[in-house]
């Protein structure tokens, strides 16, 4: 009994001990001041309401990272425990994302979530996917990232300890033009649907994912008589580096234009686009359809159109019909 105790006393001292080696730089009192800097030389229209940073540990002794949120435009002072990090800085307030791979700072990645207007998938029965189609996914909002592969918080609480995260803007801005649509009216609204775009960054390798989605915007008429419209995207083409040119085996972009009628009847006309978005000078991100002809809107409640496509010739469907 007496070896028991004692045995049971010997394994809780222990225990004990490795608990205290693990935990002994998470203590409050082991803590050092950072002070965290966004950095937004060269960029003019940042204006993000939250700035999230994750610290991932590189030994073995945290899992999950150290995450801190920031209100301030400029950053502010953290304390954090000695170590050796890798990390991730990016703008946190929109909601049309959520996170992937959250505990390693070269899994981590900013995924565009689903996109859910009832509203608008109902009044557009034509936009619903089928199964081996890629989903549609919420465009995202304005987005900067940065990180920092590898650096060393010290134990000098003496030292000024200042981090420095450049930010870099993520977000491309697609504009799409018809500059001749013939049949066209406000009697009815007009849905442009892009396909193979990318639905995933991760900031830490600073590349794109591998799943790719298609994302919906709304075509206006403008003075001139044009229809346009516009799109934020995290861009083009999957796994390879953000803001790199194109490879030759890269995803092809259509660009389906969408028509509903106020009798519900519903029209699609499809569009290569690819070699436009791939165009290396296209740096405005400007894509132009010359002409579309819509069916005539007045034979629409009696169930006749006669649609045809000139200039860019594409592919029409009948929907509802």
């Amino acid at each position: 009994m007496k070896n028991l105790l004692f045995f049971l006393t010997t394994l809780l001292i222990i225990l004990n001990s490795c608990n205290h080696i693990e935990l002994a730089d998470e203590i409050p009192g082991d803590q050092v001041d950072v002070t965290i800097i966004f950095d937004w030389e060269g960029i003019d229209d940042a204006a993000p309401e939250e700035m999230s940073v994750h610290f991932f540990r590189t030994t073995k002794r945290s899992v999950r990272p150290y995450i801190y949120d920031f209100h301030d435009l400029n950053g502010g002072t953290i304390k954090l425990p000695p170590g050796i990090y890798s990390a991730i800085c990016y703008n946190s307030d929109s909601d049309n994302h959520t996170l992937i791979g959250q505990n390693s700072f070269y899994d981590f990645g900013i995924r565009l979530g689903d996109y859910n207007d009832n509203g608008l998938l109902n009044q557009f029965p034509s936009l619903k996917p089928s199964i081996d189609e890629e989903r549609i996914a919420h465009a995202p909002d304005k987005m900067w990232i940065s990180s920092i592969e590898s650096l060393e918080i010290g134990k000098d609480t003496n030292t000024s300890i200042v981090i420095r995260f450049k930010m870099i803007p993520i977000v491309n801005k697609y504009k799409f033009i018809i500059h001749h649509p013939i049949n066209y009216t406000d009697a009815f609204s007009i849905l442009g649907v892009v396909t193979g775009m990318t639905s995933t960054i991760h900031p830490g390798v600073f590349q794109t994912g591998n799943e790719t989605v298609s994302h919906t915007f709304i075509f206006e008429k403008n003075n001139n008589g044009e229809l346009i419209g516009e799109l934020l995207t995290f861009g083009h083409c999957t796994n390879q580096a953000m803001k790199s040119e194109p490879s030759e085996d890269s995803e092809l972009h259509s660009l389906r234009i969408h028509a509903v009628w106020k009798n519900g009847k519903n029209w699609v006309s499809s569009h290569d686009i690819t070699s436009q978005i791939h165009n290396e000078n296209n740096s405005s991100h400007i894509i132009e359809i010359d002409t579309v002809t819509f069916p005539n809107h007045s034979q629409g409640s009696e169930g006749g159109f006669n649609p045809s496509v000139g200039g860019w010739t594409g592919n029409t469907e009948f929907i509802g019909m």
